[in-house]
């Protein structure tokens, strides 16, 4: 298998999809680690799991499949049990579709050309034929602990890129913290912020991680950013956890919280959906109407909280995140509790996320997004049963009064972003959103035309060079011509 190994990273280098540099980097790993070469070639960035993977389908002559598609698999018993887990787990195998018509199991390995492999499978699963798919051995190893052990968090340490993210943000956050000999920090206590100082050996024994609350503007900024970044995938929900934050300021400010409380529902408003992706978007309302939402969300409600422990997040937030899904009326879960026994940021956080969905989402259950009185209507129709009645009525108030800023909060103007470069299209974007627009995004001048042909849209900004994707003032042209078009600014 070693030399199998190497063979291929030979034709990738040879193919020009590694450098030499690169081969021997991965080399290297595979011998201080006796690991294969898939891990350390995704983990150090140096290829992408979706272009390897294709890469070594073409190799092997099959197709592949991905560590997000595997993650959402839902394997009926019946197909499991035609391998015993401890073949699955040793073998380092799954399977994921049985044609009893035509007897023949398809399977997920790292190993899609091992002729042995497949003979022994024909054996065990008591099959005519295995159709092989290739797949990263540690997807693969999360599909088994999940599909046969019952593991809901097996492939959340597969999601590097937002685990690297938060974890060289903490860092730096907390070399902040410790840069002095010591520091003082509020902890809230029964509502009322005290200080207290943190000598140098509790901040080395990690007495920060712990008690550090977490109340530095900065950081709500900076999950702002990563959040916001991890939900660029999300076509739907961009800008989602951004929404929700801004939502929970406006109603925290109406009720009187003070910052460090805000903090921690903000917090609490950037992580609620870490660890839940699926085809679901899980809200209060959508868990509480739906079984399909509210089977998913008893396995993933802790999700949050579980990949950010070594963070230290406050009870508040945990509290906010793992309460999102009770129900006023008792109904809900984890624990059933009801009325005000709900931590008062898990009641906000609830009627936010719903309302930014119903106002955001199209794939929200009433498949199109609401105006702001639409949306509102809604809440007012589960007050009491879902949602906290006065919270309702208050949020009411607040997203669609009569002052003229909490009614330009609540009527968010539309844009279009036209630029070919995401990380300058994303600082924009998040600017945007504080300010209340809701902001959607092209790359190129056909994108922006048939977004703007719906003519829903109250302002663009554009960049000038759009690269291979066209020419801004050519857009412009082409956009004052139509009669959507003659007057936006």
């Amino acid at each position: 298998m070693a030399a199998l190994n190497q063979r291929i990273l030979d034709k990738m280098v040879t193919d020009g999809a590694l450098t030499n540099e690169q081969r021997e980097a991965v080399l290297s790993h595979m011998n201080a680690y006796g690991d294969r070469p898939e891990e350390p070639l995704i983990e150090s960035g140096t290829m992408e799991e979706v272009a390897l993977l294709k890469y070594l389908a073409g190799i092997y002559r099959t197709r592949f499949v991905s560590t997000v598609k595997l993650s959402k698999a839902d394997i009926d018993q019946l197909t499991l049990e035609k391998i015993p887990k401890k073949f699955a787990t040793k073998r380092g195998v799954f399977p994921v579709l049985f044609d009893k018509a035509k007897s023949a199991l398809s399977v997920v390995t790292a190993d899609p050309h091992d002729a042995s492999l497949l003979d022994e499978l024909k054996l065990v699963a008591g099959v005519k034929e295995i159709r092989p798919f290739v797949a990263r051995p540690r997807a693969v190893q999360a599909a088994v602990a999940k599909a046969y052990s019952g593991d809901i968090h097996a492939f959340d340490t597969l999601d590097r890129v937002a685990h690297q993210q938060f974890t060289n943000m903490l860092d730096v956050y907390e070399r902040n913290l410790v840069s002095d000999e010591s520091m003082v920090v509020a902890l809230a206590k029964e509502d009322q912020p005290r200080e207290r100082v943190l000598s140098g050996d509790e901040l080395e024994k990690g007495g920060a991680k712990a008690s550090r609350g977490m109340n530095d503007q900065g950081f709500v900024e900076t999950l702002n950013v990563l959040v916001s970044l991890l939900e660029n995938s999300r076509q739907d929900l961009r800008g989602h956890s951004a929404q929700v934050s801004r939502l929970i300021k406006k109603l925290a400010e109406r009720i009187g919280l003070n910052q460090n409380q805000l903090n921690q529902l903000q917090i609490a408003a950037f992580l609620h959906d870490l660890g839940k992706a699926g085809a679901y978007h899980l809200t209060a309302l959508n868990v509480a109407e739906y079984e399909g939402h509210a089977t998913h969300a008893k396995k993933t409600y802790s999700s949050p909280s579980r990949l950010m422990e070594a963070v230290g997040l406050s009870h508040e937030t945990k509290a906010s995140i793992e309460q999102m899904y009770e129900r006023f009326d008792g109904q809900g879960f984890p624990q059933g509790i009801r009325g005000k026994d709900i931590a008062l940021g898990a009641r906000i956080l609830a009627i936010a996320d719903t309302y930014a969905d119903l106002t955001q989402n199209p794939r929200n259950p009433f498949r199109k997004r609401l105006r702001p009185a639409e949306a509102c209507e809604v809440l007012m129709r589960y007050k009491a049963t879902i949602f906290d009645p006065n919270l309702v009525d208050l949020f009411k108030h607040t997203v669609t009064g009569e002052d003229l800023k909490a009614r330009l909060l609540a009527n968010r103007h539309r844009a279009i972003i036209i630029d070919p470069d995401p990380e300058e299209m994303t600082v924009l974007e998040l600017r945007m959103i504080e300010q209340g627009f809701e902001v959607q995004q092209a790359r190129t001048a056909k994108q922006a035309l048939e977004h703007l042909s719906s003519g829903e849209f109250e302002l663009a900004v554009s960049e000038v060079d759009l690269g291979s994707g066209g020419d801004g003032f050519e857009l412009l042209s082409q956009v004052r011509s139509q009669d959507y078009g003659k007057s936006l600014p």
